[in-house]
């Protein structure tokens, strides 16, 4: 049985199929009627040619508005074959945006996956604005610490979610603008009051004098209307050079969206009329009144600045109409009317709760986070949401716990589940379990420190350095979370327990809970020091010399070893 991506993709392909055929109807009904119109000028039928020329250029219209439609349906077929890709574990190969979460320093970014290649942000990004992927990647990177906001999103999340329509809608829309590009110097631009042209704004006069010279001339030859349209073509000459300096960067401003203002103000439009149930979607909601008028407005301009991108195109409409000029003085006339930045962050919010939506669409099956004021973690069928059909466990976790096992039997990618589910219940959609309810915490891990040539540091010291900054969070007033993997796996084994014996004495706080994960059984005595620590374990399997993992997490302490069966493996004996 087919589910309802499948269903999109059939139904968006067979609307494409019907456009596709309608579009070429337009191809053959265009050239007819421009060859038609060179053959009725040719014979002096000029009413019938230019009456063609007419009927040409709105089949040129019509076409376009066809040709946008194909291109919309394109990307939404393209956007149902990624929700497949996700339920079928084949995201990977998704677009990731490099530019978002660089910083190695970032609390837990790095250890959980969350920006990069293989990411959480890969597989929900939707985004095709710049603030949009700025609103995701903020999300994805800090910890909301009130409930009614994160309970907010979680409501706008679902009602999204049940609206595939209107996101797929407004992301394809987004494809449809073409870039990606920060906003902030034409919305300073825009924003700012100041018209640097106000003592020119009647400057458009003088176009208006040069062609009614030009169309006197043709009715009444003269030398004096020869004289005088030279002498305006030399002026207006003049001013486009002499404005240059003064108009280019005002252009520029517009050729760095690409033709996208089109694109934003459907957005807007889509956006603005859609009914939304949930508070937090109307309230943002509410905070684009007026965008849809100022976007039309700041489109036409853009589209008649793209007309002049070109060298002797842009030279003969300055000196026919002082063209640039012109634009220039109606996008200052644009200046200090609308809340562009208020408006584009009010899309990227939008961008950014549909991307988050895409889990409860892709996969409905999984929890909605309940939040509790005990600092425990209780969950059912947990996995890592970034795997394909990853190895479920219910857990129940409370303070400190210390994970043992061999190599390779799940020790790490549990933490990352634990942790990345976190995340994920944080902004406010599903997480990967049945049942997940926990606290709301600040998240820090140490799991991927390196060493650093430039900085002369080896890689056990900059793990002290990365759990010295654990221990330093954990005197806030606030419920912490840490996530430590193989605790002092640089130094040697005496140093490495009596080291991560000290880190969990000053972690055993009660603000603070957390796991770490280590192969020294010795740590594991320190137990019988509090009832806050408790150990759990991994375990493998041997079968006709092979090693079998089961990716269970079981109370106790591990009591297998596979260093000597692993080099077996790889040959060595």
């Amino acid at each position: 049985m087919k589910n309802i991506f499948e269903n999109l993709i059939e139904k968006y392909k067979l609307e494409q199929e019907k456009l596709l055929k309608i579009s070429s109807q337009y191809t053959t009904l265009r050239t007819f009627a421009i060859i038609l119109a060179i053959l009725l000028f040719f014979y002096g039928i000029f009413f019938g040619g230019a009456l063609l020329i007419a009927i040409f250029v709105g089949l040129v219209i019509k076409h376009g508005k066809i040709k946008r439609k194909i291109a919309i349906i394109g990307h939404k077929i393209f956007l149902n074959e990624k929700m497949l890709d996700r339920q079928n574990g084949t995201w990977t190969n998704f677009k990731v945006k490099e530019e978002w979460g660089r910083d190695d320093n970032h609390p837990y970014a790095k250890d959980l996956d969350i920006f990069g290649k293989n990411s959480l942000f890969q597989f929900l990004d939707e985004t095709c604005t710049y603030y949009g992927s700025e609103a995701l990647a903020d999300m994805l990177s800090t910890i909301e610490r009130d409930l009614s906001t994160i309970t907010s999103r979680q409501q706008s999340i679902e009602e999204l979610a049940a609206k595939i329509d209107f996101c797929q809608e407004l992301q394809a829309l987004g494809m449809m603008a073409g870039t990606h590009n920060n906003p902030k110097d034409l919305i300073q631009y825009l924003e700012k009051k100041e018209a640097v042209f106000a003592k020119i704004k009647y400057i458009y006069l003088l176009p208006v004098a040069l062609w009614v010279c030009i169309t006197s001339f043709f009715l009444w030859p003269g030398n004096g209307l020869a004289i005088g349209i030279g002498v305006l073509f030399a002026v207006q000459g003049f001013l486009f050079v002499y404005f240059l300096p003064k108009t280019a960067p005002a252009l520029a401003l517009l050729y760095n969206f690409n033709k996208s203002m089109g694109a934003f103000k459907a957005m807007f439009d889509i956006t603005s009329k859609e009914i939304f149930q949930t508070p937090l979607s109307q309230k943002m909601q509410k905070q684009l009144e007026g965008s849809v008028g100022f976007a039309v407005r700041l489109s036409r301009i853009e589209s008649f600045a793209n007309m002049r991108n070109g060298g002797i195109i842009m030279l003969v409409l300055n000196l026919l109409f002082l063209y640039d000029l012109l634009i220039v003085l109606a996008l200052e006339r644009l200046k200090g009317e609308g809340e562009v930045d208020t408006w584009l962050r009010t899309l990227g919010f939008f961008e950014y709760m549909a991307s988050a939506a895409v889990v409860p669409m892709a996969f409905p099956h999984w929890a909605k986070a309940t939040f509790t004021d005990d600092l425990c973690i209780t969950t059912a069928d947990l996995g890592h949401p970034l795997l394909h059909k990853p190895k479920l466990n219910d857990y129940t976790h409370k303070n400190i716990s210390i994970v043992t096992g061999s190599n390779m039997s799940g020790k790490t990618t549990f933490l990352r589940t634990i942790g990345i589910n976190m995340v994920l219940a944080n902004i406010g959609t599903r997480v990967c379990a049945t049942s997940f309810s926990a606290p709301i915490t600040d998240i820090y891990t140490c799991m991927r420190t390196t060493d650093s040539l430039t900085e002369n540091i080896s890689t056990f010291y900059a793990e002290l350095k990365r759990i010295k900054m654990v221990i330093t969070k954990t005197e806030m007033p606030v419920p912490m979370l840490f996530l430590i993997d193989e605790i002092f796996r640089g130094t040697n084994s005496e140093d490495r327990i009596e080291g991560a014996k000290i880190v969990l004495r000053n972690l055993n706080k009660p603000n603070v809970m957390g796991l770490i994960t280590t192969h020294d059984l010795a740590i594991c005595e320190i137990v019988g020091e509090s009832s806050n620590y408790r150990n759990y374990n991994f375990k493998e399997t041997y079968e006709n010399n092979e090693i079998h993992f089961d990716y269970i997490i079981r109370e106790g302490v591990s009591t297998t070893r596979n260093a000597k069966y692993l080099m077996k493996m790889v040959g060595i004996n």
